[in-house]
């Protein structure tokens, strides 16, 4: 890939090795540069395939970036949808992948709280203990704890899981700046309901507010249940 311009380095090496003077030579190596035209590579001419937004310069190396990229250019060249619905659609299949352990952690979080009652002086018996030094008090509490929770079928880690969406959502949201940002030509051109380019912020400010209406929702719900 030509570069589109000589860098301050190369000017200031010209000057010191030459007669001639610095912004001479800076413009005739400016307009040498600019005049082969045909070397510059247009990234629109690269055809999409798997692996087609590393070639673009988007490479995240490892981890929920580079995970939610995969989902997102497999499902648009699998399918052929759009850039915004394979977006979507890998939301979605996220979302559904996550379903059962954020289910298990909404089951585990009722039953704890259906021993609440139970277990509470069981773990200030625990604290104390540890804070006391009686040791031995503060392994009888934790046994018993264990034999509660065994009883219930409360498995604690299962609480944590869905965790998971916190680096899962980030990841989502680089993988998108970054497609518009360069920006990914399909991106640039696609368009979709009231908005005509997807590489700006909505200018109606639609979005953010649907957004926030839903999360309210859900909170709302999560706090009934």
């Amino acid at each position: 890939m030509a570069p589109a311009a000589i860098g301050p380095a190369a000017i200031r090496f010209n000057s010191t090795s030459s007669n001639q003077p610095p912004t001479e030579i800076a413009d005739k190596a400016t307009n040498s540069e600019w005049s082969n035209t045909s070397d510059l590579f247009d990234i629109t001419t690269i055809p999409e395939r798997i692996g087609y937004l590393k070639e673009l310069g988007l490479d995240y190396g490892w981890g929920p970036s580079s995970m939610i990229q995969w989902l997102i250019e497999h499902v648009h060249i699998w399918t052929g949808m759009p850039w915004w619905a394979s977006i979507v659609a890998a939301g979605v299949i996220t979302r559904l992948l996550l379903l059962k352990p954020v289910m298990d952690a909404a089951s585990m979080g009722a039953k704890m709280r259906n021993v609440k009652e139970e277990t509470d002086p069981i773990r200030t018996r625990m604290v104390e203990g540890t804070r006391n030094g009686n040791q031995q008090d503060a392994q009888m509490a934790r046994a018993e704890l264990s034999e509660i929770h065994k009883r219930e079928g409360i498995v604690a880690w299962k609480s944590f899981v869905p965790m998971a969406q916190i680096p899962l959502g980030y990841g989502t949201f680089r993988v998108v700046r970054g497609m518009t940002g360069l920006p990914v030509p399909a991106v640039a051109s696609e368009s979709v309901a009231w908005i005509n380019d997807l590489t700006i912020a909505d200018p109606t400010y639609l979005l953010p507010v649907m957004s926030a209406a839903m999360l309210m929702v859900v909170l709302k719900v999560s706090l009934i249940i």
